[in-house]
């Protein structure tokens, strides 16, 4: 052999070694950047992680207005609150219907001198239906030209099932009170739905779909809600945001609440903390170790750990909007609305309820001043606290390296397969039928009668429990030969490597649900095919198994996992919620191509062929 053949194979022979060798690190990596993804999360509340809020849009103008809805509404708003307080009374007692209540409502309204209408809605399933009537009114503007209007809205009942008697009274003062000016350049709409979730959301598509009387393009929204109707005074004022499907408004649109707030000096909240609160840092330390920090880094340390738990709570938040109890906002979610519900908090705070008339009237006032849609600030960002946040380039990494463990698997796998010559066309098939079977029962769970619905859950329920039971009571089937036309190893690393290119483009979606998806699923990495590996891969799909997290879930909650899938039904035949189809479009069937694969026998390597750098 010449020279020059042996340094080519020299060449060739020392870059197999270290091929080799970097494959078999794969694994390890994938562990580590899927770590160091969960870890990301810890880091964002971090000094110097963060950013600090400012509006971008300089048309708003926010809190620069001066707001005159003051004292003298203030008997008109009590008057208000006493016959709505009367009238959920005597609906309770018995003593009027619904559509007598409806039209007393309806009636407060045309007498300031709205035009009115009503809307009834329904959301209906073979003989399970939800349905109501919601009542609204147009204020036009009297420098405007139709085109655009904003909304206010005080729901009937509030998201805990309370009703709204102080929301509904400051909505009807405000409409009275708003009606006097002529500032307007936006239409307002008045709109006092039946509930906050799926009555609003109704009324938000027959907007945009066969409303007679309408107003124009939406700009923003503000939904009231005032629960405690005794009181007539409030601590603080609490902000949610969250949208349907991870969607949240612009930025600026909370911002200018905010700054509203700071102008009248009352405190802002989200998720119901503040940076300043006792934290669970601080309230379980040990004595000792709060003396070794000294006070200074032990308040450092307990608004760091309030801002994680912002953080963390506005993702569960984001992840749970209009699956469990809807604040009002999510309800405009896909129809290009920014909206924000208001809550007044306490009942003995230095605020009277005017003041909280005056951060809706405040609001409105600067989305008025809008000359075209919200879009100079951002619409993906997780908030540490009203004034505190962190965008998009900042927290996706962490989801974005959560996913990467799967594709960094899938390498693995595919290049330590026994057989290079292996055919894919069966690991497509299996991955296909599986992922079209499991598509499919989800899609008829949501069209067939609820009464069938619990006899198929259940099923599904006790096969999902045998399966992972059977693999390690049941003998593995004898290795096939190297010239068989699939390999387990081959339909993991498919399934894998399409795992995590859809759950990270549902990142940039939704966020919240990508990461817990990423996070609950990451041990899929660890199943390997093979009696060998017969206890890992039982404890693998133990936890990664979704009825485990929503039997979990439902211990938390102090619920059943039926009830829990119910409310994933109704979320998405009522708010279009797609957690249901994610469910039983991509995490069930990524787990039930580990459990067989999980029961596959390694194959048998050819003579020729060791590895996937050997030579053939």
């Amino acid at each position: 052999m010449s020279r020059l053949g042996l340094e080519i194979y020299a060449k060739w022979r020392t870059g197999w070694v270290y091929g080799t060798r970097s494959i078999g690190w794969l694994p390890l990596l994938s562990l580590l950047v899927s770590v160091i993804g969960a870890l990301w999360l810890a880091v964002l509340p971090l000094d110097g992680q963060y950013r600090y809020t400012y509006v971008s849009e300089n048309a708003l103008l926010p809190g620069q207005a001066h707001t005159h809805f003051r004292e003298s509404e203030w008997n008109h708003v009590r008057a208000y609150k006493q016959e709505i307080q009367a009238i959920v009374n005597s609906e309770a007692g018995g003593h009027i219907n619904e559509q007598e209540r409806i039209s007393h409502v309806r009636g407060y309204l045309a007498d300031i001198g709205l035009k009115t209408s009503l809307h009834e809605w329904s959301v209906d399933h073979f003989s399970e239906s939800y349905n109501g009537t919601n009542v609204y009114g147009v204020m036009h503007a009297p420098r405007g030209d139709n085109a655009e209007a904003m909304v206010l809205v005080a729901p009937w009942i509030n998201q805990d099932g309370e009703h709204n008697v102080g929301g509904i009274s400051v909505l009807i003062a405000l409409a009275r009170y708003l009606k006097r000016w002529s500032v307007w350049s936006k239409n307002i709409v008045f709109v006092i739905p039946s509930d906050s979730g799926f009555a609003l959301r109704s009324w938000v598509t027959a907007y945009h779909t066969s409303l007679a009387l309408t107003a124009g393009a939406i700009e923003g929204a503000i939904v009231l809600d005032y629960p405690e109707a005794s009181s007539e005074h409030f601590d603080f004022m609490e902000v949610f945001y969250e949208g349907l499907n991870g969607q949240l408004p612009n930025l600026d649109l909370i911002n200018t609440a905010v700054i509203a707030a700071s102008t009248e000096n009352l405190a802002t909240v989200i998720q119901g903390v503040t940076e300043d609160d006792e934290s669970f840092v601080k309230k379980y330390m040990p004595e000792s170790l709060k003396e070794f920090f000294g006070n200074q880094q032990m308040d450092v340390l307990n608004r760091y750990a309030n801002r994680l738990k912002i953080m963390l709570s506005g993702m569960t938040r984001q992840l749970t909007t209009g699956i469990s109890n809807s604040p009002g906002s999510e309800a405009f979610s896909g129809w290009r609305i920014d909206a924000i519900t208001l809550r007044a908090r306490g009942t003995t705070g230095p605020f009277d309820i005017t003041t909280f008339g005056r951060m809706a009237e405040s609001t409105l006032r600067s989305i008025n001043n809008l000359l075209e849609h919200f879009h100079q600030s951002f619409f993906f960002y997780l908030l540490l606290s009203p004034t505190k946040f962190v965008s998009i380039g900042t927290y996706l990494p962490g989801a974005v390296l959560v996913c990467a463990s799967f594709p960094l698997t899938a390498i693995y796998l595919y290049a330590t397969k026994p057989n290079r010559s292996t055919s894919l066309v069966k690991s497509f098939f299996i991955i296909i039928a599986v992922f079209g079977a499991c598509t499919t029962i989800g899609g008829v769970l949501t069209v067939v009668p609820t009464s069938a619905v619990g006899p198929v859950l259940t099923s599904l329920f006790v096969i999902s429990a045998c399966l992972p039971i059977l693999s390690v009571v049941a003998p593995s089937p004898p290795p096939h030969p190297a010239s068989a036309p699939a390999e387990p190893n081959v339909t993991l690393a498919i399934s894998l490597l399409l795992h995590g290119l859809v759950t990270t483009a549902l990142a940039t979606i939704n966020f919240s649900l990508a990461m817990v998806l990423g996070l609950l699923t990451v041990a899929f990495n660890f199943i390997r095919p093979g009696s060998a590996h017969t206890k890992s891969n039982l404890l693998i799909l133990i936890i990664t198994c979704p009825w485990t997290w929503l039997v979990a879930v439902g211990a938390v909650l102090h619920t059943s996992p039926f009830d829990i899938l119910q409310m994933l039904l109704w979320s998405l035949r009522g708010n279009q919620v797609w957690t249901w189809q994610v469910l039983f479009g991509l995490w069930l069937p990524q787990w039930v191509l580990a459990v067989i694969v999980s029961r596959s026998s390694t194959p048998a390597p050819a003579q020729s062929t060791v590895g996937y750098f050997r030579k053939q």
